[in-house]
């Protein structure tokens, strides 16, 4: 319960701040955050690949907590499969940088993708994948205070991919 009540509150303060940009490395943000999960889960080994170089202008608070959570659902969602894999890189599509987020983990039926980003929507059980079904809204709403996009792909059994702008 607790875990919910601090993910309300995430959600409803990160909705009230301002975005102060400046230049942040998204590559080195998921390393920082990859070291604070690997602390509460030494023992899922999860192979991660980070393009270098991920630089880009937002704030560095709110990029944070949207790496937290993306990271933290990439790790979650593999770490059942045997040889779980997370990578993380940037692509230019139609002068636009994109930031894309793949996991080799559970996936997602494409019929619920609309769903995704809801406060309190799950397509897992609990019994599958702890968690409180808030930390993709955090991420929507983090995405759309920098003014940018978010797309989600899936397949069940073969993992996800989140790409965004900023």
């Amino acid at each position: 319960m607790g875990m919910l009540i601090d993910d309300i509150l995430a959600l409803t303060h990160m909705s009230r701040l301002g975005v102060t940009c400046e230049t942040v490395d998204l590559g080195e943000i998921m390393l920082d955050v990859i070291l604070e999960i690997r602390e509460h889960d030494p023992d899922t080994i999860v192979e991660i690949e980070i393009e270098p170089d991920l630089k880009t202008r937002a704030d560095p608070h709110l990029v944070r907590l949207l790496m937290t959570n993306l990271v933290g659902n990439a790790w979650k969602f593999s770490s059942a499969n045997e040889h779980p894999k997370v990578t993380f890189k940037a692509k230019t599509i139609d002068g636009t940088k994109w930031f894309v987020l793949r996991d080799n983990g559970a996936g997602f039926d494409m019929r619920y993708a609309d769903k995704l980003f809801q406060a309190f929507s799950r397509l897992h059980t609990q019994d599958e994948f702890e968690g409180t079904g808030i930390g993709l809204a955090i991420v929507d709403r983090v995405i759309r205070k920098h003014g940018g996009q978010i797309r989600a792909e899936g397949e069940i059994g073969k993992g996800a991919t989140f790409s965004f702008t900023l």
